[in-house]
């Protein structure tokens, strides 16, 4: 394994933008031992992204008037519970995605 720091390898990370135009971390990209390319795992498993939507649309729908540090500071702790939860789907996800592809 070997870890690239997104900021000083902007040539890797423009491979694997996400939805072609974000840089985001983590980026997990899989290759053979002949570093032919097998697959690549952007950001967060995807049951993560959408429980992170309805998490957020629900503290804006109880909070309407809540700041933007507030509103940070109550995501983290809504979403810091699936923490657990979501570091599990993203295993499975990954190993999914590795059977899918070899």
């Amino acid at each position: 394994m070997k870890i690239f720091p997104r900021d000083s390898h902007e040539d890797i990370m423009n491979e694997f933008l996400k939805e072609g135009k974000y840089m985001s971390i983590p980026v997990a990209v899989f290759y053979t031992s002949e570093h032919e390319y097998i697959c690549h795992w952007i950001e967060r498993p995807e049951v993560a992204a959408q429980e992170q939507r309805v998490i957020e649309q629900q503290i804006r729908d109880e909070n309407p008037d809540i700041t933007d540090q507030e509103f940070g500071r109550e995501r983290r702790n809504r979403t810091g519970a699936k923490a657990g939860e979501w570091q599990q789907a993203t295993v499975t996800e990954i190993i999914a995605l590795l059977q899918a592809n070899l």
